[in-house]
């Protein structure tokens, strides 16, 4: 094609899945638009656990050294049944490059992939939000809504991190199967004294599942499947104070591909590109 596109890859969303995203392509030589719609970063911690799969995956890129550094490992576990004690212990692994589960809220795990993107020379572009897209046979042509207008970029693929209402998804018709009904979840971050406790406790009773995670000095995080399970953990009586609460709703979905193929094969000299739109 004569028209020089304005990147490699545009991704759409900045979260951790669209951060990972660019960061990984850019230390492989690809350039990247990476954008968002929100303004700013969310005020609010999603999630606070980062597995060891998860750290390991993304060590090369140097952001599991900050997460760690920030972050509180999982060192001990302790697992309850309805009536007795499943398993109890240390968290550990012989292999020389494990590395622990580590706690970090989600505002400061993006902090850190937000470093590592700063010192690759990628910023994010606020706020910016995908419209639409078109399939140009050679290349992506996506729309884009600024605060300064409507604004167009051609890239050689478009990979969507836009979340549960995905532009990319619904422009490529990607079924997206979903649990019928969800699991209602009850959260909080509390104040109290934990010190006996391992630092990830997890509870499989009759009426749900729960778990307790130490994200700082006598700072725990409970989650459960429904208010009454977390109820009979028997500690609300021993919370000081309640930082932080929410009860929402979990579904289970699954698209049907990752990735679709828009036009086929084409030989551009020095080598042959494959432009795709990717929901991830």
């Amino acid at each position: 094609m004569s028209e020089k596109l304005d990147c490699d890859v545009l991704i759409a969303g900045a979260g951790p899945t669209g951060m990972s995203a660019a960061i990984a392509l850019t230390q492989a030589g690809y350039r990247v638009d990476l954008i968002d719609k929100h303004k700013d970063r969310l005020s609010f911690s999603r999630a606070i656990l980062v597995n060891s799969q998860t750290l390991n995956l993304l060590k090369p890129y140097g952001v599991s050294e900050k997460i760690v550094r920030c972050g509180r490992p999982f060192k001990s576990i302790t697992i309850y049944g309805p009536s007795q004690t499943l398993i109890e212990g240390e968290i550990q692994r012989s292999d020389m490059d494990y590395i622990q589960p580590t706690a970090l809220p989600q505002l400061e795990t993006e902090s850190c992939f937000t470093d590592c993107l700063q010192e690759k020379g990628v910023a994010i572009k606020r706020p910016q939000e995908l419209k639409a897209f078109i399939d140009k046979r050679e290349y992506v042509e996506s729309f884009i809504s600024t605060s300064n207008g409507d604004q167009r970029i051609t890239s050689h693929y478009l990979l969507g991190a836009d979340g549960f209402h995905s532009i990319v998804r619904h422009g490529l018709s990607i079924k997206y199967n979903q649990s019928a009904s969800p699991i209602q979840m009850h959260s909080q971050d509390s104040v109290i004294d934990w010190s006996s406790k391992s630092d990830l406790t997890i509870w499989i009773l009759d009426s749900g599942a729960a778990i307790a995670m130490k994200i700082g000095h006598n700072m725990v995080r409970f989650a459960a499947t429904n208010f009454e399970t977390f109820q009979a953990l028997g500690v609300t009586d021993k919370i000081e104070k309640t930082t932080w609460e929410s009860y929402f709703d979990v579904y289970f979905a699954q698209v049907d591909s990752y990735a679709v193929e828009m036009y086929g094969l084409l030989a551009m000299p020095p080598m042959s590109i494959r432009p795709l739109a990717v929901e991830v």
